[in-house]
């Protein structure tokens, strides 16, 4: 499927600007499918499952029982919360699996007594939340739970009292037993490494204040001066040492904040972008992903996805990777269906003047500017046919009246009957 899209895509998009459907990596080039909803309501955060194939998503929902709403809209109950008048807002976590465009809600829980802090993927399918209880009569704790895409029930794996726990980094693909790294805050800072089957300990530690999964080991520092940790995700040892270059993203996600022109309800919209900055060289570089986009995204580990948030609702875009020779072919293609297009309608105008004027062509290709829906499309033009009569040819057909020169030395040329034709 994933095949049949990208030759339906190179097919619709060849006659679109090259820069508003692919962007470039630091390795390839990516085209951009059609983005589409894939979860609505006021989506918090979004995380990738190692294998690219599951989105999971953080987000509050709003549900309404109808008969109490009503009710309380009719004045016949006075209820003292918007729970008790049928609205109550959840926290719900979902697993969005992406080839059948299905989200299951796979933890939920009330706004008033749970707060999600936090997620980790485990692995393809499995997931780590980090959630807040703050039930009426009972002391605030937070919970680890363990959660699944694949109908598993979810379980609490670890509870904290007294202290604040936070989760820090998680393995990336290829680790066979995934782990998560977590940091629990109180009197001595605590580093936990947990895994679908429970929590351990790993060390106590001064402040963590970073941390990253970098060469199948996960990274913490230490100390706001750079002071490293390395831990082995299968056995759980550290070693104190520094740890290798951080290696650049393949498709980084970058936003901008611009400023509108000044009016009546202006505000600054924060921009989106996927891709590298294009130079001379590459002139594909960035693709603009939304006007108006919130601070959540996060590109597929395997880079055959975004997925973004605008207004709460989140957005995912396939991306597929193109050599380097299908692009600059296919921009070559467009860029010439745009030049045959522009010379058929400069040949189509001159034809019409010359119709008007007693089949005279004019002395300046200006005159047929009333004739063009934009004077654009004359730009480059070389008139060659000043002052001809059109009559006196005796094959039109074959006495070139003007040109347009492309870069690669070829010409568009139109011809005194109309035609265009490109000439080597």
């Amino acid at each position: 499927m994933r095949r049949v899209a990208l030759v339906l895509l190179v097919l619709g998009c060849a006659s679109l600007p090259w820069a508003q459907q692919v962007a470039s990596g630091r390795s390839s080039s990516y085209l951009l499918g059609f983005p589409r909803a894939v979860c609505g309501a006021e989506v918090r955060d979004v995380a990738w499952s190692a294998g690219g194939r599951l989105v999971w998503i953080h987000r509050q929902w709003t549900a309404i029982d109808r008969t109490a709403f009503v009710r309380a809209l009719a004045g016949e109950a006075s209820p003292p919360s918007p729970r008790e008048a049928g609205v109550a807002v959840e926290e719900q976590l979902l697993a969005y699996d992406v080839a059948r465009d299905v989200a299951t809600v796979v933890w939920r829980g009330s706004a008033e007594e749970f707060r999600l802090e936090g997620m980790a993927p485990l692995g393809s399918q499995r997931a780590l939340a980090l959630i807040r209880a703050t039930k009426r009569d009972e002391p605030v704790r937070q919970v680890l739970l363990r959660v699944s895409a694949r109908g598993e029930r979810p379980a609490e794996i670890a509870a904290f009292e007294g202290s604040s726990a936070e989760i820090l980094a998680h393995t990336g693909p290829g680790v066979p037993e995934p782990r998560v790294a977590l940091v629990v805050r109180g009197e001595t800072d605590r580093l936990l490494l947990a895994s679908w089957s429970g929590v351990r300990p790993v060390r106590a530690v001064s402040g963590p204040v970073i941390a990253r999964f970098e060469q199948g080991a996960l990274w913490v520092a230490t100390r706001p001066d750079g002071g490293w940790i390395r831990i082995d995700p299968a056995s759980g040892q550290t070693t104190e040492q520094s740890p290798p270059p951080e290696r650049p993203e393949e498709l980084p996600l970058s936003w901008e904040v611009a400023s509108p022109a000044k009016g009546p309800g202006s505000r600054p919209v924060k921009l989106l972008w996927l891709g590298q900055a294009g130079d001379d060289e590459r002139a594909v570089g960035r693709v603009l992903l939304s006007g108006d986009a919130g601070d959540v995204a996060a590109v597929a580990p395997d880079h055959s996805a975004v997925v973004y948030v605008v207004n709460g609702v989140a957005l995912l875009q396939e991306l597929y990777p193109v050599s380097a020779e299908l692009l600059r072919r296919q921009r070559q293609e467009a860029e010439e269906a745009a030049a045959l297009s522009r010379a058929k309608q400069v040949g189509l105008a001159l034809m019409m003047f010359a119709a008007d004027h007693g089949g005279t062509l004019p002395q300046d290709a200006d005159a047929i500017l009333p004739y063009l829906r934009e004077r654009e499309t004359l730009e480059g033009f070389v008139f060659t046919g000043r002052g001809l009569k059109l009559g006196d040819l005796s094959d039109p057909g074959r006495v070139e009246i003007g040109y347009f020169p492309r870069s690669d030395g070829q010409r568009i040329v139109v011809y005194a009957d109309g035609r265009v034709e490109r000439l080597r």
